[in-house]
């Protein structure tokens, strides 16, 4: 339990190992983030909020991400997005498999 180096708060439970399992944490706009992982990798799955630096909209992205031992890969996701064209929220589900074919809804 403490504060990061950015003075945002968080809260990791570690394994006997050291290593965090998971952790609780709030994003710079104070959104919650809830992350799992095990001795492999830290975050294989995280369910919160998913905000991209690029995005100028104080709307967050909300979602559950699986992902793999890269940090650029994402296997599947399930979510509730921002789209600016509706200027709605809408659901979304992405899937890749082991050849790189996407399925992605809608």
């Amino acid at each position: 339990l403490g504060l990061a180096s950015d003075d945002l708060p968080f809260l990791d439970l570690n394994g006997t190992d050291g290593k965090t399992r998971a952790t609780l944490r709030l994003s710079e706009k104070s959104r919650p983030l809830f992350s799992m992982g095990d001795e492999t990798w830290e975050g294989r799955i995280m369910l919160g909020a998913i905000e991209n630096d690029f995005r100028s909209t104080s709307l967050t992205d909300w979602g559950l991400q699986f992902t793999g031992p890269s940090p650029m890969r994402l296997p599947a996701s399930i979510g509730m997005i921002w789209d600016s064209a509706s200027n709605s929220f809408s659901g979304t589900l992405t899937v890749h498999d082991v050849r790189g074919k996407v399925l992605k809804a809608p």
